[in-house]
């Protein structure tokens, strides 16, 4: 956050939550679900640059943050909505546990990080605010945090 602000460059943080985690869970056992958690985060993986972040939060929360997306709002949203569309279609992609395939999905929350001055924590709530907004739309989409007019 303090090199969006330094740099005058727009990051973004992408809070996610898995859908249908918990099925597979109680229906395949922890063991099946833990092995999805790793497959999901070398997907996640997949998708950063150097330096960028992606971290478990716990449970099937993950949190990424990217660095420097653009130098303006406009273009941060546009680039951010990109790498969001890119990890939706990479979470979407059939889990292989044996011979069978699970499907699951996620729900993301974006805030930008720009020339705000915020602390991390409310970051964090707006992204998570995001992301509760996209569940309630119909899980597997991602949601931009907006300030209420």
């Amino acid at each position: 956050m303090a090199g969006s602000f330094r740099h005058k460059q727009f990051g973004a943080i992408i809070l996610l939550d898995l859908d249908g985690f918990k099925a597979v869970n109680d229906t395949y056992g922890h063991n099946v679900g833990d092995q999805i958690l790793i497959e999901v985060g070398k997907r996640l993986q997949s998708v950063t640059r150097e330096n960028d972040l992606a971290a478990r939060l716990g449970g099937d929360e993950f949190l990424l943050v990217l660095d420097r997306v653009a130098s303006n709002a406009d273009d941060a949203r546009e680039n951010s909505s990109k790498v969001a569309i890119k990890i939706l279609s990479l979470l979407q992609q059939p889990y292989e546990y044996g011979e069978k395939k699970l499907v699951l999905g996620a729900s993301l929350g974006v805030k930008l990080l720009g020339q705000e001055i915020i602390t991390p924590e409310t970051a964090i709530i707006h992204a998570d605010q995001a992301m509760y907004e996209a569940k309630n739309a119909g899980k597997g989409q991602a949601k931009l945090y907006e300030l209420a007019a």
